[in-house]
């Protein structure tokens, strides 16, 4: 192995050890949560001032399968009917991205002073993805994606704090035989279908097929079980960390100063909307405030899934519901924009 190919090593194994260290001390001293927050505060240290910092190549699809899977099993083993109250909800979550959006454009265009592009697209709540795929089509300034990583920080470490990790929540890890063909079926399954999704341009598309294939053949009972062991779900919270840090690391000062406090603002009056509307569907649907307020939260799916996951709250419902946040965050910028294209002249 030559000096090259060490360097390389080094540049992934290194802010992955860091970014380990810090989720792993976290965890030890009993914070909530605490894998990830500490992952996160550590992995946002090592990429300001390691600019060579690397992701393992093939993280973001593990950490999607291996949300998806879990997920999948929560699916599988609760009620996928639509309720009277999942729908009240899906209504409440509606006007909850129109306030979240308005109040946000509002700070950053007329407040903050910036273009009209840079605050529609900093305040779109949808999956990094899609803001990656808007941003590209878009002339916005590199702003645009410092808020979005300071919104998935900020929504991380909220929710970790406000919500206190189970120690029974996850699955056992079933060692069959049986039950890693399943795990591996789903895995090399929604790696194929993900892809095809993720030229799509859907969002967490690996994710969305692992959750299928798993929900469905545990309902179909295709396989008895599709269950992990707790060791990959450590791996995947570190790889997560890393992935939300590693974006800003090319970022520069100004650009970060800039974008801080104005960015910061916006997120906490998006935060702070969503915990009034999780208020009124306490009040009017008589439903778990820590629940409803981690399913109103915007963005951060990949986050939001392993907290509740990680929780012991209702992970079915709220991924039911923020799963509905994404069709309608997918399909609202292709509707303006046929909306745009039937109105303009000729």
């Amino acid at each position: 192995m030559n000096i090259q190919e060490l360097s390389r090593v080094w540049a992934v194994a290194f802010p992955l050890s860091v970014t380990a260290a810090g989720g792993l001390v976290f965890e030890a001293v009993g914070i909530p949560n605490g894998l990830l927050i500490g992952g996160l505060l550590a992995s946002l240290v090592i990429c300001r001032l390691y600019r060579r910092a690397e992701v393992l190549a093939g993280s973001l699809q593990y950490v999607q399968i291996t949300i998806g899977i879990e997920l999948g099993a929560l699916f599988a083993a609760g009620d996928l009917a639509i309720t009277g109250k999942l729908a009240a909800a899906a209504c409440l979550l509606a006007m909850c991205l129109m306030l979240q959006i308005a109040i946000s454009f509002f700070w950053l265009r007329i407040v903050s002073g910036w273009t009209a592009t840079d605050a529609v697209l900093a305040s779109y709540p949808g999956a990094m993805a899609a803001v990656l795929d808007l941003f590209d089509r878009a002339s916005a300034s590199p702003r645009v994606i410092m808020v979005h990583v300071l919104r998935l920080i900020v929504l991380t470490v909220a929710a970790s704090a406000m919500i206190h990790s189970s120690s029974d929540a996850g699955t056992p890890g079933s060692t069959g035989i049986w039950n890693w063909i399943a795990v591996g079926a789903v895995a090399l399954a929604s790696l194929v279908v993900g892809r095809t999704l993720e030229m799509c341009k859907v969002p967490a598309p690996y994710m969305l097929v692992a959750t299928f294939f798993t929900a469905v053949g545990l309902r179909s009972g295709f396989s008895a079980s599709v269950d992990l062991p707790h060791w990959s779900l450590v791996v995947c919270e570190i790889l997560l960390a890393l992935l939300i840090t590693i974006r800003i690391k090319d970022a520069g000062l100004a650009e970060f100063r800039s974008s801080l406090m104005p960015g910061t603002i916006a997120i906490v009056l998006m935060l702070l909307t969503s915990a009034g509307v999780a208020w009124l569907a306490k009040v009017l649907l008589h439903l778990d405030f820590a629940t409803m307020s981690l399913s109103y939260v915007p963005g951060g799916v990949e986050s939001v899934a392993i907290i509740a996951i990680s929780s012991g709250l209702e992970a079915s419902f709220i991924m039911k519901l923020h799963f509905f946040r994404l069709i309608l965050v997918q399909t609202a910028p292709a509707v303006v924009s046929l909306l745009r294209l039937r109105s303009s002249p000729g």
